[in-house]
């Protein structure tokens, strides 16, 4: 198989994930995939390290499908399995995403997986799927976009197998901007017109962000064990393609004053893990979706059950 490098100097995006119009003329002309090349790079690592397909039939579960950048890696760049089905939830898919997809072999699911918020509008909120089918699931930046993050975990746990394995990525409350902000008095979460205050479309901003302590307790509450956790820096929109190479953003011409930021930052991170921006964590399921159900916490609309309820799991950490 051909490096992840050279598969992306040569691709061909997908035409709704070109980026037209940004103010940041480096990233005008772009595609998500490579303004994400060190994430994606990071999921494929551990997909060929985790993921066997020649085992036996296998299911494959893609939470937040959309804009469609695995489905594509899977057709065009990891040796695509002859026997598996791929299954990608999301919402509002368009006729040109649909295509697309069914070319790629994805069988898509229109379902909302945040009842709490009652944006359904009478479609599914939880999988139309079989009990137990699943083999791995991919849950990739969804999660942050989560009100009720509790529901999809326990929704993937239900349609899973035992042993199932889930790769996860998401970006890192604890990173250094994040404290940076906080040490000049403003704050660390999503600006308010960017959040979810003023829009109630299918596309959700981000709920809240997590550090790696929060994210393996979700996990186990929804029955799943961590494997392996990394922090690592996205370098969020510096790869590009030029003239048939991958090309990392020259700044050559900035201001002595950024340039020694970046040095002190990168010196910060490369130190301390979590200060990195962002998480992947590879799971499996290591309960039943019965037991787990009995175990997790559980929403009360009683105050005193909730005081209980908080008492009662703080003592068992």
């Amino acid at each position: 198989m051909k490096s992840f490098q050279k598969y992306l100097e040569n691709y061909k995006p997908l035409p709704w994930t070109v980026i037209s119009k940004h103010s940041t003329e480096w990233l005008v002309d772009n595609d998500e995939l490579l303004v994400n090349f060190v994430r994606f790079r990071y999921i494929m690592r551990h997909i060929e390290k985790y993921f066997s397909f020649n085992k036996h039939a296998s299911q494959l579960l893609d939470v937040g499908v959309y804009p469609g950048h695995m489905p594509q890696l899977f057709y065009e760049y990891y040796p695509k399995p002859e026997n598996y089905s791929y299954f990608g939830v999301g919402l509002g898919f368009s006729d040109q995403f649909k295509e697309k997809m069914s070319e790629f072999g994805v069988e898509l699911i229109e379902c909302d997986l945040d009842p709490r918020l009652h944006l359904d509008n009478g479609r599914a909120t939880s999988f139309p799927m079989t009990d137990g089918s699943i083999d791995y699931i991919i849950f990739t930046d969804v999660i942050e976009h989560l009100y009720d993050p509790i529901h999809t975990l326990q929704e993937i746990n239900r349609v899973s197998k035992l042993d199932a394995l889930m790769i996860l990525t998401t970006d890192n409350l604890t990173r250094f901007n994040g404290l940076s902000a906080l040490f000049r008095g403003r704050s660390c979460n999503v600006p308010l017109i960017s959040g979810n205050f003023f829009y109630n479309g299918d596309w959700r901003p981000h709920f809240r962000e997590y550090s790696r302590e929060e994210l393996i307790q979700l996990l186990q509450w929804a029955g799943f064990e961590v494997l392996e956790h990394h922090f690592y820096e996205a370098e969020f929109g510096k790869y590009r393609v030029v003239d048939g190479h991958l090309i990392k953003e020259n700044r050559k011409n900035s201001s002595l004053k950024g340039k020694l930021k970046r040095v002190i930052r990168d010196l910060i991170v490369n130190l301390i893990p979590h200060f990195r921006d962002n998480h992947i964590i590879v799971a499996r399921k290591v309960e039943s979706y019965e037991d787990m159900v009995i175990k997790a916490p559980k929403i009360v609309n009683n105050i005193d059950e909730w005081i209980n309820q908080r008492q009662t799991f703080e003592k068992s950490r």
